[in-house]
């Protein structure tokens, strides 16, 4: 009976062992499946950083403004034909003497127009 007590013993000394070996290693995977989540955060953040940064060096002020000035003579232009294709509808024929006489009036604007837009454009 001795001989059994010494064997149990000895067995239920191997599977504890075992079994505090078998935790550890449980601890350990743990450990590293959190460090993994860890790095896959990381990861990802910094990737989204790169993006952000990389969106916000393709974003150039000078381009969007110059964008917004084609923009702006477009819409001038446009505004100008449906106003010449207007007069033409309604025979609003003007003399030759008077369309000079608009054109110099229109050309002192447009030089003041030219003058601001040069300050504007010196500005930037």
């Amino acid at each position: 009976m001795n001989e059994y007590k010494a064997s149990y013993d000895q067995n239920k000394a191997a599977a504890d062992n075992l079994r505090s070996k078998l935790e550890e290693m449980r601890k350990q995977l743990a450990e590293m499946k959190n460090k993994r989540e860890t790095l896959v955060a990381r990861y990802n953040a910094a990737k989204a950083q790169a993006e952000i940064n990389k969106s916000l060096a393709g974003f150039n002020t000078d381009s969007a403004a110059a964008g917004m000035k084609r923009m702006e003579e477009k819409m001038l232009q446009m505004e100008a034909q449906a106003e010449a294709s207007n007069e033409l509808l309604n025979g609003k024929g003007k003399s030759l003497d008077e369309e000079f006489a608009a054109l110099g009036k229109d050309k002192e604007v447009e030089d003041e127009l030219a003058a601001l837009m040069k300050k504007y454009e010196q500005q930037q």
